[in-house]
């Protein structure tokens, strides 16, 4: 009689053998020196992220100074993620080639900012809509005195036909969105 891994000892069975795991996603953990029901019990993701704090560009701009240790609005970098969610109003590849990057302009009420994709443009380029509403996660930073994110995570929220509309006159995306994630 053959017997299965898992019902010998529990915490040494490979995870391959935990419903909704196989192989693909063994592979993937193994890299990560995750092998065992053991090992997945003690392994800790390195950090939070929670996408469920929303900011307006405004406030983003007003946090990224803020929090700047260089006050220096031409390169300065805010190590902390923020989530805007606006309006796509614009975007265009500016170079060519190895050297071409996809702008985007984000927008709400209170102002604008760009969103930078440096690799991947051919990908990217057919990806948005002017008017879609976009929640977009990054560290800010400022280039050239510009507000932006570069390769922020995404989330489409609404195509260009969708209607926005509500009592105050917009949604209020903050009581909408709940989104965080475990880094490993």
């Amino acid at each position: 009689m053959k017997s299965n891994p898992a019902s010998l000892e529990p915490l040494a069975a490979p995870i391959q053998y935990l419903k909704g795991f196989g192989p693909a996603r063994a592979t993937a953990l193994e890299k990560q020196g995750v092998k065992t029901v053991r090992d997945l019990l003690f392994y800790v993701p390195r950090r939070y992220l929670d996408r469920s704090s929303i900011v307006t560009v405004e406030e983003l701009r007003r946090r990224s100074m803020e929090f700047s240790t260089t006050r220096d609005t031409q390169q300065a970098n805010v190590r902390q993620d923020y989530t805007v969610v606006g309006e796509v109003r614009s975007f265009k590849v500016i170079g060519f080639r190895s050297k071409a990057r996809l702008v985007l302009i984000l927008g709400d009420e209170t102002g604008t900012m760009q969103c930078v994709w440096f690799g991947g443009v051919q990908y990217w380029k057919n990806k948005f809509q002017i008017g879609e509403t976009l929640a977009v996660s990054g560290q800010p930073s400022f280039f050239g005195g510009v507000l932006q994110f570069v390769h922020p995570e995404l989330d489409r929220i609404g195509g260009a036909d969708q209607e926005t509309s509500s009592e105050n006159g917009g949604v209020d995306w903050s009581k909408t969105l709940h989104t965080g994630g475990l880094v490993p």
